[in-house]
């Protein structure tokens, strides 16, 4: 579904069949990853723009309402991911996005900074959560990003990739990072949690995460966390 912009270009108008691969056989990329000796695999089952690429309860901005869907026998990419990871003696895990801009749009005018409607946003967040660590079997890990990021109230502010983003408090539109772990644990206690927060602690997450132009830092020698480290996009794109 990506469509050629940055997170803070989204188009409320873009339909779910936009998702429409032409050459879809998670069997073959589980048996490449397998051949790589690859032990975990994550998914990117939601992103900012809030399309779900499972069939969610919770908004019809999801591959059930494409055409390739229907098409494809009701086919569910994230079972279908799952099904495939675990043949292969993989774990499955998930990227999970915070910052759900459909959402966002589909709630007009609400002021993100009131407790009623930060709770309505983190009960959405709750439900798509729920789904997906109670359909699809045991999750190695979930990777979650855009905590306390704001794009789109009362209109799209645009990108700082440094992480000066605009907020309320530090909590919008969300609980703490930690209960967000909590949260996890309650469902599926042995599912990891990956928390792009930058705070690098344990408080909401379990292993610490490090997103940064390769210019900017990494991980050497000396480090003794529990800690991954991936190179942002725009690094990628700028030829860092």
């Amino acid at each position: 579904t990506f469509t050629g912009g940055q997170i803070t270009n989204y188009d409320p108008n873009v339909s779910p069949n936009l998702f429409a691969p032409t050459a879809f056989d998670m069997s073959q990329v589980a048996t490449a990853l397998a051949g790589a000796n690859i032990k975990y695999a994550v998914d990117v089952v939601t992103h900012g723009q809030g399309f779900c690429k499972w069939p969610t309860a919770t908004n019809s901005f999801n591959v059930s309402n494409s055409s390739w869907y229907a098409a494809h026998g009701n086919l569910d990419p994230v079972a279908a991911f799952c099904t495939q990871m675990r043949a292969n003696r993989i774990k499955p895990c998930f990227y999970f996005s915070l910052t759900d801009l459909r959402f966002e749009f589909d709630n007009p005018g609400k002021d993100w900074s009131t407790a009623p409607n930060q709770l309505l946003y983190l009960n959405h967040k709750k439900a798509q959560l729920t789904e997906l660590l109670t359909n699809y079997g045991p999750i190695g890990a979930i990777w979650f990003d855009c905590n306390n990021w704001h794009f789109t109230t009362p209109s799209i502010t645009g990108y700082a990739p440094l992480g000066t983003w605009t907020n309320y408090g530090g909590d919008y539109p969300f609980a703490a990072a930690g209960d967000w772990k909590a949260f996890v644990k309650s469902i599926q206690p042995n599912t990891l949690v990956v928390f792009d927060d930058h705070q690098f602690t344990y408080a909401a997450t379990d292993i610490q995460e490090y997103e940064v132009y390769s210019n900017t830092g990494h991980i050497d020698a000396t480090n003794t966390a529990y800690a991954e480290m991936c190179e942002t996009i725009f690094a990628m794109n700028q030829g860092g």
